[in-house]
């Protein structure tokens, strides 16, 4: 197809009506939902490739509020906006396209560990950048988030120890008009809470952590990102260097720093060739006694345990006062 000829663009139905865009080719629906459709398009003047997006008459209510939340956003993790106007009795935006499907569609395909590590890295770098503005993203779920391609490796910098040719962009952002309320902010922390499970599904999340539902979002990504590290270095997934010795440290920290991981579960989940299982637990208890003289034990046992519960219940509290307040623990 020409980009020029606008005379082969695709027909748009909203609501049974077909209208007509001018200045633009439609050459396919890229996606649906039940307020708008999104089309794969050339702006002829340009000839650039775009996505437009068509809201219907359920949506068009909320369609200026929901383009200008995420067009303020000028960062590589969020999906660019380019115009928004009226055709007639429908409104549409003009955003950058991108050649990747959704998040929750991604996962289906079985991604690696690695790959799926990768993808929680910049999608809480995405969501921080957001809560920069003192905004809420408003529906953080994986729908609204597209993964992509990316050879050149240019989203590298949004991931620990990069290396993994995946790109990221949060596509979309929810509207309700109670976003910057208590409500909304515990309705995106837990939302957080569930896209971190299904994004390792297979770690078994519940086991493992003792998540605490009355958080703000920055606090619930916080310390999120903490466990994310401890499940990088506790399976060798990403970046991990062969030293025992340092990993062994960097692990006793997480643990420590955030000490929301049932502690027996985690020591078990720990490959021995990234810190070998007494090395760590001498770590630990350095830390938890706050001793590090050579003849502290190499082992945990039931004080070890106790000193750890005490340790939690101490840092509950603290999160607790905090209530929707956004702190920073890893």
């Amino acid at each position: 197809m020409d980009a020029s000829d606008s005379s082969d663009s695709l027909d748009i139905m909203t609501d049974g009506v077909s209208i007509h865009i001018p200045g633009f080719t439609i050459i396919r629906e890229v996606g649906r939902g039940a307020n708008a459709v999104i089309y794969e398009a050339v702006d002829v003047l340009l000839n650039r490739r775009v996505a437009v997006k068509v809201w219907n008459a359920r949506g068009m209510s909320r369609a200026k509020f929901e383009t200008g939340k995420i067009a303020k956003f000028e960062h590589p993790l969020v999906v660019r906006t380019y115009q928004f106007q009226w055709n007639d009795r429908y409104p549409f935006a003009v955003m950058e396209l991108i050649p990747g499907i959704s998040c929750k569609e991604w996962l289906k395909d079985g991604p690696s560990l690695k790959l799926r590590l990768a993808v929680w890295w910049r999608y809480s770098a995405a969501l921080k950048f957001i809560y920069t503005s003192e905004d809420t993203h408003g529906d953080p779920h994986l729908g609204n988030v597209l993964i992509f391609p990316d050879p050149g490796r240019a989203y590298d910098i949004y991931a620990p120890s990069g290396g993994t040719s995946i790109g990221l962009k949060v596509a979309d952002m929810g509207t309700s008009k109670f976003v910057k309320s208590k409500k909304m902010k515990a309705r995106e922390a837990k939302i957080i809470w569930e896209t971190a499970r299904r994004i390792v599904n297979d770690q078994a999340l519940d086991r493992l952590w003792s998540h605490q539902d009355n958080l703000s979002p920055e606090t619930t990504l916080c310390l999120l990102d903490g466990l994310f590290r401890y499940i990088s270095f506790s399976t060798w997934s990403e970046g991990i260097v062969d030293d025992k010795s340092a990993n062994a440290s960097v692990l006793a920290d997480l643990i420590i720093q955030a000490p929301l991981l049932n502690l027996a579960e985690a020591l078990s989940r720990v490959n021995p060739g990234v810190a070998g299982p007494r090395r760590l637990a001498r770590r630990i208890n350095n830390r938890l006694f706050k001793t590090f003289t050579k003849d502290v034990s190499d082992i945990i046992n039931e004080d070890s345990m106790r000193a750890y519960a005490m340790h939690q219940k101490e840092f509950v509290t603290k999160l607790t006062d905090l209530s929707l307040k956004p702190k920073k623990y890893s």
